[in-house]
């Protein structure tokens, strides 16, 4: 250990920071998201399905069979609750992703420009983006992962991974090299369909810059691009039946330009902790990103300075150089950024996404330039002291949030296996959503608020031949205050616990005042720990 300090002590530094950066998550049972109680109780309703599932599970749930792009995140999940609590199931995948995500962030910095590792910091600050640390869109997050790890293999093997390369290697070689590359691909694709295209983007301006470059350039192209699609042909017909199946709803959602200046320069980065460093995070990266853009835009002009009699294509040869690949990306994103939807009722949350894509890429190419190292060492150490500061902040909201989820699973020691629960959540707090479903991760509960089996965008959907009409005292659950469930069949079933989080008494109206007078009727009040949460059980 000591060896390895003294010879890489910039890669120790590396290490600590990456292990204090998992401190957030580290010291609560539960790290709560908008849609982590969800991804947890479908995981271990897959192992339910998978392992001898209890009648009520079959009877409300089924596998989508439709190989969709969002499995991933649940077959890690449901692979460890074959061996561990839930909640230590969902921690294990957010530090997985805490520390995959910086390190393959800076393998991909290390072989682009390996002079330049100390700008691999920039990536900290982005670990708790909004994605992943608000909404637990822990399956984007992964993609993001892959895509970084594939683009970087991609570098590495270009020459190899081309089926008109007459680079010499052993078949043997050759082989395992292809198949790891479609691996990624599909990894890629399961985690995220838009990360996974792009990931064919980032590859696709890399392979046209090297042509232009190239006195062969056309027939380089060519080759290139029907090895990327050969590649990617299992995805790409995959991603031709994902969206053939589903239509536009119509509805276009834009975010306003104030809306999405202020997503932006706060909440990508991170979320309502202290304004105050989020701005100097934000500042310090821009500003970084200036210099940088001068240092470039400089040399371009002592290129032009330098051009005599050359032709346009000779210059442009000369002029574009292989790391401009991620500032036109990123500028492309900036540009996807304020002007693609957000959503069109198939796809949402469009916007961030790019605007994370946009540092992430932007953070790569910052890292290719020759910048002055004592300006580098001030700007990263500004941005490490204001993460870190506000890594503070997100301790005390995971703990609050914890706090929360903590009340609800406790819940699950008064409520029997193999029921079925109806949730109302009359809350304020929008990240608090889906804690419903936190109900259902320690027994098999059937919990009836769950949108993932809704969108058919993940593994489970709702098992609409079998299931039963679930019944509040004479209140059926097609009523309009009520999630809609149980058209398949004739049969009907009495819920057996109502769960409420929040003030139902806020709502005045008439379906919530009917449904309420059943529950008094038909429900007995089970003592709970908390006044934001009540418990009824079916008399």
């Amino acid at each position: 250990m000591k060896t390895f300090i003294k010879k890489q002590p910039e890669s120790f530094i590396f290490i600590v920071i990456t292990i204090l950066n998992l401190f957030p998550v580290l010291f609560t049972k539960f790290v709560p998201t908008l849609d982590g109680a969800c991804h947890l109780y479908n995981s271990k309703l897959m192992n339910y399905l998978l392992f001898d599932a209890p009648s009520r599970i079959n009877d409300f749930f089924i596998f989508n069979h439709e190989p969709v792009p969002n499995y991933f995140g649940q077959i890690v999940l449901s692979f460890f609750n074959l061996f561990l609590p839930a909640w230590l199931s969902e921690k294990s995948l957010i530090i997985i992703y805490l520390v995959a995500f910086p390190l393959s962030f800076r393998r991909l910095v290390k072989t682009i420009t390996p002079n330049n590792l100390f700008l691999s910091y920039l990536i900290f600050p982005f670990t708790y983006n909004i994605i992943f640390f608000y909404f637990g869109f822990y399956n984007n997050c992964f993609a993001i992962i892959f895509m970084l790890i594939a683009l970087n293999f991609w570098i590495r093997n270009e020459e190899d991974l081309s089926f008109f390369s007459n680079h010499l290697n052993t078949n043997k070689t050759l082989l395992k090299k292809r198949l790891l590359f479609l691996l990624l691909f599909l990894l890629t694709y399961f985690s995220h369909i838009f990360i996974f295209g792009i990931l064919l983007l980032i590859i696709g301006v890399q392979i046209i810059i090297k042509a232009l470059k190239n006195i062969r350039g056309f027939k380089l192209l060519v080759k290139k691009v029907i090895s990327l699609i050969l590649f990617s042909i299992i995805p790409l017909i995959l991603i031709f039946f994902y969206f053939n199946s589903r239509k536009s709803t119509g509805k276009i959602d834009y975010l306003s330009f104030r809306e999405q200046i202020f997503w932006l320069k706060n909440l990508v980065i991170t979320h309502d902790e202290n304004p105050i460093f989020v701005g100097i995070l934000f500042y310090s990266f821009s500003f970084l990103l200036f210099v940088a853009l001068i240092y470039r835009i400089n040399a371009a002009r002592q290129l032009w300075k330098a051009k005599q009699n050359e032709n346009l294509i000779s210059f442009i040869k000369k002029f574009v150089i292989e790391s401009d690949l991620y500032l036109i990306t990123c500028i492309l994103f900036l540009v996807f950024y304020f002007i693609i939807p957000d959503g069109d009722g198939v796809a949402g949350v469009i916007t961030l996404r790019f605007g994370l894509l946009f540092f992430i890429i932007a953070c790569i190419w910052i890292a290719t330039q020759n910048l002055p190292k004592q300006l580098i060492i001030v700007i990263i150490t500004i941005m490490m002291i204001s993460h870190f500061k506000l890594n503070i902040d997100r301790m005390n909201t995971v703990k609050s949030m914890n706090n929360i989820a903590n009340d609800i699973y406790k819940l699950t020691e008064q409520i029997n296996p193999n029921c079925i629960i109806l949730p109302f959540n009359y809350s304020d707090n929008q990240r608090a959503i889906h804690f419903s479903n936190y109900l259902g991760i320690n027994k098999p509960i059937v919990v009836l608020e769950n949108y993932e089996c809704s969108r058919g965008w993940f593994p489970l959907l709702w098992n609409l031949e079998s299931m039963p009409t679930t019944m509040i005292g004479d209140i059926n659950s097609e009523q309009p205050c009520i999630y809609p469930h149980g058209k398949g069949t004739d049969s009907s079933v009495k819920i057996d616990y109502i769960f409420i989080m929040g003030n139902m008494e806020s709502k005045t109206d008439s379906c919530t005042q009917k449904v309420k007078k059943s529950i008094m009727d038909n429900y007995n009040s089970i003592p709970t720990n908390s006044d934001l949460m009540k418990l009824y059980k079916l008399k």
